[in-house]
């Protein structure tokens, strides 16, 4: 099923049906059981919840009899800051920070609105916005930002689908499960083959990757289950990247599973959060842009930051996050058990503060101990976006949306002069 925009322009309301809680029905309750999921698309409820120390973050393990892949796919994404609480969010948090930190220093502004400009068209012709421009300028962002060429991120982008596709599938299967953890072990490899300065097998600043420097040849505990030979993945990179732990994303994750003070599923499942967050849900961001402008959702709005807020909030990209009950509780009527599954929909709560002409810590982005580690990337390359394309006559032609937790479009055709 997906959801249509009028063409040629959409109004306000056309874009918040991609993202409102109408998605769901007409006659949908602020509080509901979907699936054996209790939604909440109360605006009001959803802030509250953010905050409630009845919920936490980190899933449930899997039950007793799980056989050895289910639980080596649950210790993989319970070691990710948005899956996790306590020392290990602690210590995947703030190895995610330094790395995002460390890479922001290689993106500046002018370098962002040269990759832009460079990727739009000339002329005014209909085309896939979303597949075309948007898809183009988040790879070019990711590859300056993260120290890497094509061909590795190519690499990247596979493991980040593939672990989407898993996120976003209520009900994990044993082929799924399979292809995420071949996929987690291919990016480890990877990892492994950077060179970290002064570090085993590594290699100079910004010299290739030692020879033999795969993950047979380094003494890192592997992650259960690991194959023994490095993957064909790895093979295809061309051994593994060429960054020193000052080049880029990859370098500190690099030096971190080399050095083997965290758990390898600690520096992994880190990685896989802020990989993932920085492709598709970039890309269904960037891809927004034009949709709001022919909206004439920014037409109002003044200062970039609150365009940017206003993008984001209208379209934003993680429409959902999760939250466990600690405890028995009773959310607006419903009684919830203790270790069930809420999904509170960020995407109703952002667009409700914008009809009210609130743009300041719109919940897109989450909150507290986890709020979005990619912001400051995001915030930087929309509103680049926006910039680029502001002035110019830009008309949406059709737009669809696929049905799932993230914001992904099927297509969005667009021209703009």
């Amino acid at each position: 099923m997906t959801a249509l925009c009028p063409a040629p322009t959409a109004a306000v309301s056309g874009v918040a049906e991609l993202t409102g809680p109408s998605r769901f029905g007409p006659d949908l309750s602020p509080v509901c059981r979907i699936d054996g999921t209790v939604l909440v698309t109360d605006p009001a409820l959803v802030d509250s919840l953010l905050t409630d120390r009845r919920l936490h973050a980190a899933r449930p393990g899997p039950r007793w009899w799980a056989g050895r892949q289910e639980r080596e796919a649950a210790a993989f994404y319970a070691a990710w800051p948005m899956f996790s609480d306590d020392a290990v969010h602690a210590a995947g948090r703030t190895l995610a920070k330094s790395a995002v930190d460390a890479a922001l220093a290689r993106l500046s502004r002018p370098e962002v609105a040269s990759i832009v400009a460079s990727a739009l068209r000339p002329g005014a012709s209909v085309h896939d916005w979303a597949g075309g421009e948007a898809r183009a300028i988040v790879r070019l962002v990711l590859a300056r930002w993260a120290g890497v060429d094509g061909a590795q991120l190519t690499g990247l982008e596979g493991f980040a689908h593939v672990v989407l596709d898993e996120l976003a599938v209520v009900g994990s299967t044993r082929s799924r499960r399979r292809r995420l953890l071949a996929a987690r072990d291919e990016v480890a490899a990877l990892l492994l083959g950077v060179a970290v300065e002064g570090g085993p097998g590594g290699s100079p600043a910004g010299g290739p990757a030692a020879a033999g420097s795969g993950v047979s040849d380094v003494a890192v505990p592997a992650a259960a289950g690991a194959p023994a030979s490095t993957p064909p993945l790895a093979e295809s990179a061309g051994g593994g990247f060429a960054a020193s732990t000052e080049a880029g994303l990859v370098g500190p994750y690099a030096a971190a599973l080399r050095a083997g003070t965290l758990p390898p599923d600690v520096v992994l499942g880190s990685f896989a959060q802020v990989i993932t967050g920085l492709l598709d849900p970039l890309i269904a961001a960037v891809a927004a842009v034009p949709l709001v402008l022919a909206a004439g959702a920014l037409d109002e709005v003044e200062t970039t930051n609150a365009q940017v807020a206003t993008t984001l909030g209208l379209a934003s990209p993680f429409r959902f996050t999760s939250r466990f009950a600690a405890e028995e509780m009773v959310v607006d009527g419903v009684r919830v058990r203790s270790g069930e599954r809420l999904v509170l929909h960020l995407g109703a709560a952002s667009l409700a503060k914008i009809e009210r002409g609130e743009t300041a810590r719109l919940p897109y982005f989450g909150v507290g101990a986890h709020y979005c580690l990619g912001a400051r990337v995001a915030t930087l390359v929309v509103g680049e976006v926006i910039e680029a394309l502001a002035g110019r006559t830009v008309e949406v032609h059709a737009c669809s949306v696929l049905p799932t937790l993230f914001l992904r479009f099927a297509r969005l055709d667009v021209s703009y002069v």
